[in-house]
């Protein structure tokens, strides 16, 4: 196996973020899919060289354990989101540490153009 060209991170919040990356491969890949995530095999493959056999099988354990929840987690926030802006809610932030690429999961209505202003009223499921 060749070094990679670029140092890739194995540490920290890169491990979350390929876990739940394996989570999405992994959900994308099946028929019946919650959601699919078409770059988390791009996202995967590119890390894999960074590891050693034995730590990317623990990886991919570890990952397997949290697959169920995850998956219902992501579903969760994307009909959230999607009842949010069809709603007319201008803006979204989701927090979070990953290689998650929801906005091409989700079917969103075109960005608005122009100046932003502020709406009196309130987003489902906010203040």
């Amino acid at each position: 196996m060749s070094e990679p060209a670029v140092p890739i991170p194995t540490a920290g919040v890169a491990m979350t973020a390929l876990g739940v990356a394996l989570v999405r491969v992994r959900e994308t890949a099946r028929p019946d899919r919650l959601y699919a995530d078409p770059l988390a095999e791009a996202f995967v493959a590119a890390a894999r060289p960074g590891f050693g056999d034995d730590r990317w099988s623990r990886l991919e354990t570890l990952a397997g354990q949290f697959y169920e929840g995850r998956t219902l987690a992501v579903r969760a926030v994307d009909d959230s989101v999607q009842e949010a802006t069809g709603a007319g809610c201008p803006q979204i932030v989701l927090l979070g540490a990953g290689l998650d690429m929801g906005r091409s999961r989700r079917a969103l209505r075109a960005a608005r153009r122009g100046r932003c202003r502020p709406r009196r009223r309130s987003c489902p499921g906010g203040p």
